[in-house]
């Protein structure tokens, strides 16, 4: 029961770190244009009180911890991952121990 539970922790803290990453990349994008679209006036200076950079420095720490979680991710997968790997490619163990192992 532990496992599923850091599991669905890690998997539940990945899926917000991505909708995090899709809101603040869509921010910097769309919202926050660059110092040359400020200065012809096509957007604001800041959101929320943060200019672009803020946005991207929190856009990139967000994307290092996602890159930590995807590794806490893999590692809590590795058995399967290893499984069906030699089932792939046909190295010993059979389809029902694999199974058996998670």
């Amino acid at each position: 029961m532990k496992k599923t539970w850091l599991n669905f922790t890690v998997d539940l803290s990945m899926f917000l770190c991505l909708s995090f990453l899709a809101l603040s990349g869509t921010i910097q994008r769309w919202a926050l244009p660059p110092a040359r679209g400020m200065r012809r006036g096509l957007g604001p200076e800041t959101l929320m009180g943060w200019t672009r950079h803020d946005w991207g420095d929190l856009h990139f720490w967000v994307a290092g911890f996602l890159v930590t979680l995807l590794a806490i991710h893999i590692i809590l997968h590795w058995s399967w991952i290893v499984c069906r790997f030699r089932e792939l490619f046909g190295a010993g163990r059979k389809k029902e121990a694999c199974e058996t192992e998670d």
